[in-house]
């Protein structure tokens, strides 16, 4: 994927966030012990990392430490509390702002540097941006269908 590919993907991300409506508190089927906020949340989470993430490139590798492994499903549990009491207007403000920022970063970054945070450490900024983009758009894809669902 390019750097506009990029950019137009993370900025499609907000759009369909943006235009969700429906039970929040609908549980989130295959999300054990979430709801549908909760799934809003996450992605919200994610995308409020990513600038950061994408950033972490920028360290030159005699700099660069080796930290403990990414634990991904702890990572995710404590974003998600911590929005817990975040209506899911101010969670899609928070992803837009997010995306934003991620907007500014992508326009000069390397995409050819390896990321060196978070679960796609070791893999080039393109490759890591790409597929997160996969990921937030398949728990979009969720979400959209839980929440137009009728049962």
């Amino acid at each position: 994927m390019g750097r506009a590919e990029l950019r137009s993907g993370f900025r499609n991300i907000a759009g369909r966030a943006a235009n969700l409506s429906g039970d929040w508190n609908r549980p989130a089927i295959g999300y054990e012990g979430w709801n549908c906020k909760d799934l809003l949340a996450h992605i919200t989470s994610t995308a409020a990392a990513l600038p950061a993430v994408a950033a972490t490139v920028y360290i030159p590798e005699a700099e660069a430490r080796e930290g403990a492994a990414f634990d991904a499903d702890r990572w995710n549990a404590s974003q998600v509390r911590r929005r817990k009491e975040v209506g899911a207007v101010q969670l899609v403000a928070e992803l837009t702002e997010a995306t934003d920022a991620l907007d500014v970063t992508l326009a000069d970054l390397d995409l050819t540097l390896k990321v060196r945070a978070g679960p796609y450490s070791g893999l080039s900024a393109d490759d890591a941006m790409a597929d997160m983009i996969k990921h937030q758009n398949d728990h979009l894809d969720d979400l959209e269908a839980l929440l137009s669902s009728r049962h």
